[in-house]
């Protein structure tokens, strides 16, 4: 159920390393949809949002378990535009700091934002995935 893109280990730890991103997200009330025996949530350290890993197939939940994934999904999917609001935040920022820099310390801070910008596109393909149409953040979208 990962709809977003696999990283090799020495990407994770390279882009780990290199920035660490903020959140004031409350992620809390998703956790609580858990179901141990059908499904688990862990932090997605890119994006910064728990993703549901299948104990068992889908086809073999109980309906208990499949409403309380459809549950996770849509509590999932109703965090996603908040993270990215942050994270299209903190991208303007770091835009604007590196238009200050210059040399090494200009390509290395551009290079934070092309991270940036991979986990906004993460996210939004997170966001298709689960609700079947692309999130449009810009008027007329």
């Amino acid at each position: 159920m990962h709809a977003h893109t696999q990283k090799t280990e020495a990407q994770k730890t390279d882009s780990q390393s290199t920035l660490s991103l903020p959140t004031a997200l409350d992620v809390t009330p998703i956790l609580t949809l858990e179901r141990p025996q059908a499904f688990r949530f862990h932090i997605d350290e890119q994006i910064g949002l728990p993703l549901p890993h299948l104990i068992k197939p889908y086809e073999k939940m109980h309906a208990e378990e499949r409403e309380a994934l459809t549950m996770a999904l849509e509590t999932l999917s109703g965090l996603i535009p908040e993270r990215l609001r942050e994270l299209e935040a903190y991208y303007v920022h770091l835009y604007q700091s590196a238009q200050e820099l210059e040399g090494d310390a200009f390509f290395k801070e551009m290079q934070k934002t092309v991270h940036i910008a991979d986990t906004i596109a993460e996210l939004n393909v997170l966001y298709l995935a689960i609700q079947g149409q692309f999130l449009t953040t810009h008027p007329g979208g």
